[in-house]
């Protein structure tokens, strides 16, 4: 099994999918529409998270998200711009 699961990719409440979730953290990512501003959540435990809906994209959704056991450490490259992640 693998420690990443990205996502958008639909999730159904009846799938037996749902086991693939039970011991990983959230890591979600939001883009501010007005600002541009970027921001990572991570959530663990028995917090309820609100994905997008696949039809309707509103301003604070998450633009992408993914669940792991892995721990990440986030930085912006000066030179690129680009964010990157490494994994701990």
């Amino acid at each position: 099994m693998s420690n990443f699961i990205w996502y958008p990719r639909t999730i159904d409440s009846n799938s037996a999918n749902l086991d693939e979730f039970v011991d990983k953290d959230f890591y979600g990512v939001r883009q501010d529409s007005a600002t541009g501003r970027v921001t990572i959540e991570k959530i663990a435990g028995d917090e309820p998270i609100s994905l997008p809906d696949e039809v309707t994209n509103r301003p604070n959704d998450y633009r992408n998200w993914m669940w792991t056991t892995n721990t990440f450490r986030f930085n912006w490259d000066a030179q690129t711009g680009r964010l990157l992640m490494e994994v701990l």
